[in-house]
C-alpha cells in the first residue's frame, strides 16, 4: 500500500495503494498514486466551467466483472480514455493511461485542463473512488468518463488533523496542533494558489500552482523542509509519504526528500540514482521504492522494512511495473508478470516455496494489509504469502480463491475478496474480519463494494444496503444502526474504528467506536440531509453539505472544528486576519 497522506478521506479500502498507510495503520494496496500533480492556469473555479451538484446514482453498480486474458481488463498495461464535460466538451481524447495508475492520475489531467483542484470523475453514472486504480475501478479501453467541477472546499487528512483547500485555493486547518492543525507559521504561504496537499502521519506538505511547497506540522516528521527549500521552490509535480518522511517527484523525474530520516527523509546514499527519470515511488511505513522509466529499482529508508534491496538488486534492475508495500517490505511486479518481494520476512518480504512456484508469470496486481501479501493473477485466482496469522496462508480457501476473483480488500489483519458474482470471501485474523460465518449468506452475492477499518469490515450490496462483521468496538457490529443499513446507501467512509454511511437522500448514519465519531449525535440535526462528500482522520469526520457547509465530529483528531467555522463556511479571510484568530 502507499501512504499517500493527504489524500481526500475517502472511503478507507483495501485497494489500491502502495505503502502501509501511514494516517491510521491501515493497508491498502496497489498505486492510489496520482502520477502527476499540476499547477492551475485559470482561477479558482474557472469562470466559463458550470459546477453542477453531484447527482447520486440510482443504484450501485459494481465495477464489470475480469474477463481472464482480456487485454481491456487484465492482459494489458494501458487503455485509451476520455474526459469529457457534462456539456460534450472533451477535455482528454482517448488519453493513454497504465491500468496500475490511480483514478487520482486522470483527475489531475482533468483538472489541468479546468484550472481547478475541486473535480470528480463519473463513470457509469457512478462517482469514481480516487484512490481506486483504473484497473480496481473497471475503467476499459476507449471508455468516456464524465468531469464535474464542485464549488466545495477539498479537504485532505493525516492522523490527527485537517486542511481544506477552499476554491480561492487557501487553506484552513484544525485538529491537533501537533500533526498540523494549526498552520499559522505558515498562514500567508497558504493564502491561495494551493492545489494539493499531502501527509505524513503527523505533517503536511502542500503544492501550489507554480510547483513549490508548503509544510508545516510535526518537525521530525517532514513539517520543517528548510533543509531543501531551494530545491522545493518550483517544479514539483507530486508527493509520496511514508509515516514520517516525504519523498517529491520534480518535472524531469528527480526527487527530493525530508522528514525523518528513519523513514525515508535521508536518500544521500542513492541520491545519484534519483536525479531524473523517476516514473513512481511507492512507500512502506518507513521505506521508499521508486520506479524508473525503464524500470529500475531504487529504495532507501528503514533497511529491515524494506529499505535495503540488495539481495535481489539484480531482478530489480530492468522491466518492474510497479511495486506494492505492506508496513515491513515490498513486493515487486514485472513486465512477465512474476513477483519479486524484499523486507521483513514476516511481513512478507520473501516469498514461500509455495507461493514462489506461482508467481513466476501472471501477476496483475497486488494488495496487501500490514503483514501479507494477496497476489490477483490474470486467471482471476488469488495467490498470499506473508504472515499466517494476517491471511499470508490462505490454503484452506484455496477452492473459493482459484478464480473470478475481482478484487481483494483488507482491514489491518484479514482479507476480503470480491467475486464476479458479487459473493465475499474472506480470510486472515478471525476477530478483525477474517471470520465472516455470521453474515455468510449476506455476502453470497450482490455485493458491489468494500470498506473497512483496522478491524472491521462493511460491505454495500446493489440494494444500498450494507452488511458489517469483524471486530463489533470497530465497526463489525451495526445492529444499533440496523435499520438505517436496509437500503439506499450511496457510500461508505471509515477511520480506525467506525464508519460513516451516506444514504441517497444525504443523510449520515454512524456506527462504530463513539469515540472516534462512531457516535455522531452532537451534530446528528446537521447530518440528515444534503451532506455531498464524508473525509476522516484516524479518530474524526468531517462532512461537507450541498451548500459548502462543513460539518465535523470524532475525537480531538479533527472532531472538533468551532474555531475555524467562520473561515470554513464564510468568505476568504486575509491572512493577517486567520493569523490573529489561530
Amino acid at each position: 500500500m502507499e501512504s499517500r497522506g493527504g489524500y481526500p478521506a475517502s472511503p478507507r479500502r483495501a485497494e489500491n495503494s502502495t505503502s502501509a498507510s501511514s494516517t491510521a495503520g491501515h493497508t491498502t494496496s496497489g498505486p492510489p498514486t496520482p502520477h502527476a500533480a499540476q499547477p492551475a492556469t485559470n482561477a479558482y473555479p474557472p469562470p466559463d466551467i458550470a459546477a453542477p451538484p453531484i447527482e447520486p446514482a440510482v443504484a450501485v453498480k459494481p465495477p464489470p466483472p475480469v474477463e481472464p486474458g482480456s487485454p481491456s481488463a487484465f492482459g494489458g498495461d494501458d487503455v485509451n480514455v476520455s474526459i469529457v464535460l457534462p456539456s460534450g466538451r472533451h477535455l482528454l481524447n482517448r488519453k493513454s493511461i497504465r491500468l496500475d495508475d490511480s483514478v487520482m492520475s486522470l483527475q489531475r489531467l482533468a483538472e489541468v485542463q479546468l484550472g481547478s483542484h475541486h473535480v470528480v470523475l463519473m463513470h457509469n453514472e457512478n462517482r469514481l473512488d480516487m484512490r481506486r486504480s483504473v484497473r480496481a475501478a473497471g475503467i476499459r479501453n476507449d471508455d468516456i468518463l464524465t468531469a464535474l467541477v464542485l464549488p466545495l472546499a477539498c479537504i485532505y487528512s493525516n492522523e490527527g488533523a485537517f486542511a481544506a483547500v477552499k476554491n480561492d485555493g487557501s487553506v484552513v486547518t484544525w485538529g491537533s496542533k501537533n500533526t498540523g492543525g494549526d498552520s499559522a507559521s505558515v498562514v500567508d504561504e497558504l493564502a491561495g494558489d494551493v492545489l494539493h496537499i499531502y501527509a505524513t502521519a503527523t505533517a503536511f506538505a502542500a503544492v501550489k500552482a507554480n510547483g513549490s511547497v508548503v509544510t508545516w506540522g510535526s518537525q521530525d516528521n517532514g513539517g520543517d523542509s528548510r533543509a531543501v527549500c531551494a530545491e522545493l521552490a518550483g517544479d514539483v509535480s507530486d508527493i509520496f509519504s511514508t509515516h514520517g518522511a516525504f519523498a517529491a517527484v520534480k518535472r524531469g523525474g528527480q526527487v527530493v526528500t525530508w522528514g525523518s530520516s528513519y523513514h525515508g527523509g535521508d536518500s544521500t546514499l542513492v541520491q545519484d540514482k534519483l536525479t531524473s527519470d523517476v516514473r513512481h515511488i511507492s512507500s512502506g511505513l518507513a521505506a521508499f521504492a521508486a520506479v524508473k522509466h525503464d524500470g529500475l529499482v531504487v529504495t532507501w529508508g528503514s533497511r529491515l522494512e524494506g529499505g535495503d534491496s540488495s539481495l535481489v538488486r539484480d531482478r530489480l534492475a530492468v522491466d518492474v511495473k510497479h511495486v506494492y508495500a505492506t508496513s515491513g517490505a515490498f513486493a515487486a511486479v514485472k513486465a512477465d508478470g512474476s513477483v519479486v518481494a524484499w523486507g521483513e520476512e514476516e511481513k512478507g518480504g520473501e516469498l514461500t516455496t509455495a507461493a514462489s512456484k506461482q508467481l513466476t508469470s501472471g501477476v496483475q496486481h497486488i494488495f496487501s494489509n500490514q503483514s501479507a501479501f494477496a497476489a490477483l493473477k490474470e486467471d482471476g485466482s488469488i495467490v498470499t504469502w506473508g504472515a499466517r496469522k494476517c491471511g499470508g496462508n490462505s490454503k484452506e480457501l484455496s477452492a473459493q480463491l482459484s478464480g473470478d476473483i475481482r478484487h481483494v480488500y483488507s482491514t489491518h489483519s484479514a482479507f476480503a475478496a470480491l467475486r464476479s458474482d458479487g459473493s465475499v470471501v474472506t480470510w486472515g485474523q478471525k476477530e478483525n474480519g477474517g471470520d465472516s460465518q455470521s453474515v455468510q449468506e449476506q455476502l453470497s452475492s450482490d455485493v458491489t463494494q468494500v470498506y473497512c477499518t483496522q478491524k472491521a469490515f462493511a460491505a454495500l450490496k446493489s440494494s444500498g444496503a450494507v452488511v458489517t462483521w469483524g471486530n463489533h468496538y470497530s465497526g463489525g457490529n451495526s445492529e444499533t444502526v440496523a435499520e438505517h443499513l436496509t437500503a439506499n446507501v450511496r457510500e461508505v467512509y471509515a477511520n480506525d474504528a467506525a464508519f460513516a454511511a451516506l444514504k441517497q437522500s444525504g443523510m449520515v448514519v454512524t456506527w462504530g467506536s463513539w469515540s472516534t465519531g462512531g457516535d455522531s449525535s452532537a451534530v446528528a440535526d446537521q447530518l440528515d440531509s444534503d451532506v455531498q462528500l464524508i473525509y476522516a482522520t484516524q479518530g474524526a469526520f468531517a462532512a461537507v453539505k450541498d451548500t459548502g457547509t462543513v460539518i465535523t465530529w470524532g475525537s480531538r483528531k479533527g472532531g472538533d472544528s468551532s474555531g475555524v467555522q467562520e473561515q470554513l463556511n464564510g468568505e476568504p479571510e486575509s491572512p493577517r486576519e486567520r493569523a490573529a484568530t489561530a
